[in-house]
């Protein structure tokens, strides 16, 4: 081995609904001429309330304002036939851009819409790609004025004052569909239950039915329950999403993985709505806490998980669910928010089903959680939950589950339903038609309904008396709810992507055509815990799909072999956005010309034998001098804001002669936003220590840098006289 002194020295140098919309024609309103409204703007619940005083006109309102579709018969058609196997349209997903362009609104309306909202005294604070909504800050005298609406104060059923119009919004002569925020009826909650741990333990339930530190089921209890122990898939390659309207502390995961020898997954919070990202110090925080530490128990080795963290309030979860649908980075994810379906006003149901079906044309399957009413969601009444009743979102329903003790296997599986009246939420949507998918699957004997939208689609165990041990506010506690079975249902979903990525597939989507159509086949009683004993509180749990428990919860290793055996690759091009973005890759272009390559000397662009490429003529050649220097290499490129992964790859070679016992010469790797000039180093730190004969392939996430510039730059630090040579080739920065 020679140095680079003795070679060549370098110098150091620095809808499914069908729906139409009312436009108003007039711009001068007088009062006492009626003016036609855009219906389904109040929530029905209100009929039931009563009105007792004005509101106070300067609170300011944090308001969506909602844009209508275009295209809505495309839209629909698009959504069915991506999901038939026969259609040669079949899992041909679409980008976040061309949804807009082929269903939002166009960018003028967008714009006018907008320009109108400020010019009544309301502040534009937030836009989305998809052009479905935009948000705005204001006073509620504004906001009156602007809707032609009167919001007053209404005692609700359930006793609560809440703030809504008097009636349906109005606008002059602009496209707009409806408005969100004007009423605080709907206030999405978590879909937990505590009545395990130290504090909670039910004085009816064994000490210790499962593994976890509390006593309650653990990763690998739920595992081997769900006849999960052979599958080999752990998420690899995978992001996942959770819609979350609180924050979480660190830590509190991080001794969940600690606990149950999991990787520390990667977490990227994603505000939304102008969110603070941080913990409120409430319950909202044990949710988001759940779900993390359930997608991270049963999808360990995902490459991240994305939480998106709105205000809690309808038009923060709306919000929410834009920008989940407007990044279009995970291909699998969760809700476990939710509120009553009489509480949603009919317009806004329809744009959040909306942004469901932009997810399921972009690939992205999404799991709602059902709600722990039982069939009686709001008040008594029979009601299902929003978003779980959306036809475009798998409802996720919950159950009893007993094993025979700590890690044992599955014993018997029930209707979750207890005396408190806490249950999995399902039933019949007095919004939604059925969809497609479920027509042929109701019986009679099931209560449920054959003609509107039945929920759940599936389950999984819900009980918090047969609970999952989480840590949160500092300890252990049992908990449940169809809010753990949702997430857990997303990360098995990242399972099967990981298996269907691997053989070529395209991600699953939109599970439910797949998962009906397999209920409807021979092997349904392979691929799913039927559950048919027990009820809801209303819906009895039968055999095949009933109101109280879907299709059952699935049996892991069967579902997913199945799933993998009966897709088809996708025959066509990849989508546009999946490609190579960094230039020269392989430095054959040579010293003559290494742009876009910026290197601190000339010389560090090599062709020199003594150390060869690893492909083609040309190679990087950092460090190897006789005396202490830097090199630095670099190239600035953008990167797409909506990707479904970014790598970063290149090939390393390492020789020195230096000790090889201590770290003295480096190789650093930072990543610079070239906007704001901050710098982020990648790890690990490369040094003399790594000397190593032929080439390594090292690679590196960058879906953490995704929407702007940035400047990917090497640097050596030689410190001694002793060389250590730092050798790079073939770079790619692959995303899609």
């Amino acid at each position: 081995m020679q140095s680079r002194f003795q070679s060549l020295h370098k110098p150091s140098l620095a809808m499914t609904g069908v729906m139409s919309f009312l436009f108003v024609g007039s711009v001068s309103v007088r009062a006492d001429i009626p003016m036609p409204r855009m219906a389904g703007n109040r929530p029905p619940i209100m009929a039931q309330a009563q009105k007792l005083s004005p509101s106070d006109p300067n609170q300011v309102l944090s308001l969506a304002i909602l844009m209508p579709v275009h295209n809505q018969a495309a839209m629909d058609s698009m959504m069915r036939r991506m999901y038939d196997p026969t259609d040669k349209m079949y899992h041909h997903y679409i980008t976040p851009a061309q949804f807009a362009n082929l269903f939002g609104p166009t960018p003028a309306e967008y714009a006018q819409a907008q320009n109108w909202a400020a010019a009544q005294g309301l502040r534009v604070t937030q836009t989305y790609a998809n052009r479905l909504l935009f948000d705005v800050q204001g006073a509620a005298g504004a906001a009156e004025s602007a809707f032609h609406v009167r919001l007053s104060n209404y005692l609700m059923p359930d006793g609560r004052i809440c703030r809504a119009p008097d009636q349906d919004p109005a606008t002059p002569n602009v496209p707009i569909a409806g408005v969100a925020g004007l009423d605080n009826v709907a206030v999405p909650h978590p879909q937990y239950t505590i009545t395990g741990g130290p504090l909670f333990r039910n004085i009816f339930t064994p000490m210790a039915f499962g593994s976890g530190p509390a006593g309650g089921y653990a990763p690998s209890d739920i595992k081997t329950a769900y006849n999960m122990n052979s599958v080999t898939q752990t998420g690899v390659g995978q992001n996942l999403a959770l819609m979350e309207l609180d924050g979480f502390v660190q830590t509190n995961i991080t001794q969940y993985e600690t606990q149950f020898g999991l990787p520390n997954i990667t977490l990227h919070v994603i505000p939304a709505g102008g969110a603070s990202g941080k913990p409120s110090g409430g319950g909202g925080e044990v949710e988001v806490e759940l779900d993390i530490e359930m997608m991270a128990g049963i999808a360990p080795n995902a490459s991240g998980i994305d939480v998106y963290e709105g205000p809690n309030s309808y038009t923060g979860l709306l919000d929410t669910y834009a920008t989940i649908a407007s990044y279009d980075v995970d291909s699998q994810g969760s809700s476990s928010w939710g509120t009553y379906e009489l509480f949603i006003p009919r317009m806004l149901s329809l744009i959040e089903n909306y942004f469901f079906i932009e997810m399921g044309l972009q690939g992205q399957s999404m799991y709602v959680a059902s709600g722990d009413s039982g069939a009686f969601d709001y008040f008594g009444l029979l009601d299902v939950g929003d978003a779980a009743d959306l036809p475009n979102a798998v409802g996720v329903g919950g159950t009893t589950l007993t094993t025979n003790g700590p890690g044992g296997s599955r014993l018997s599986e029930v209707s979750w339903w207890d005396a408190f009246g806490d249950g999995g939420g399902g039933g019949a949507s007095v919004t939604w038609p059925i969809p497609y998918y479920q027509i042929g699957f109701i019986k009679k004997a099931s209560l449920g309904s054959p003609i509107t939208r039945n929920v759940p689609d599936v389950c999984l165990n819900a009980d918090p008396n047969t609970g999952y041990d989480i840590f949160s506010f500092g300890q252990w506690f049992t908990v449940g709810g169809t809010s753990a079975a949702a997430p857990l249902w997303a990360g098995f979903t990242a399972l099967v992507n990981q298996g269907l990525v691997a053989q070529g597939n395209r991600s699953l989507g939109f599970p439910n055509p797949t998962l009906y159509k397999l209920a409807s086949g021979p092997n349904y009683n392979n691929d799913f815990y039927d559950i048919t004993q027990g009820n809801n509180g209303y819906y009895p749990a039968l055999p095949g799909y009933d109101d109280s428990t879907g299709l059952g919860s699935y049996n892991g290793q069967n579902l997913l072999n199945d799933i993998l055996a009966g897709d088809k690759k996708v025959i066509g091009p990849p989508a546009p956005y999946n490609r190579q973005l960094l230039l020269n890759t392989g430095f054959e272009n040579g010293v003559v010309n290494p742009s876009p390559w910026v290197a601190s000397s000339p010389s560090i662009i090599s062709n020199n034998p003594a150390e060869p490429p690893n492909t083609g003529k040309w190679d990087a050649w950092l460090g190897g001098h006789n005396a202490p220097q830097v090199d630095t290499l670099s190239q600035t490129v953008n990167i797409p804001r909506a990707l479904h992964y970014a790598t970063l790859s290149f090939y390393l070679h390492i020789d020195s002669q230096e000790n090889p016992y201590l770290p003295i010469d480096t190789l650093q790797i930072f990543v610079i936003n070239v906007n704001t000039g901050q710098v982020v180093m990648l790890k690990p730190i490369y040094s003399n220590m790594d000397s190593a004969s032929g080439y390594q392939q090292v690679q590196f996430n960058m879906r953490g840098f995704a929407g702007g510039a940035i400047t990917i730059e090497l640097k050596s630090t030689q410190r001694t006289s002793i060389p250590t040579n730092f050798v790079v080739d073939d770079f790619a920065l692959n995303v899609g």
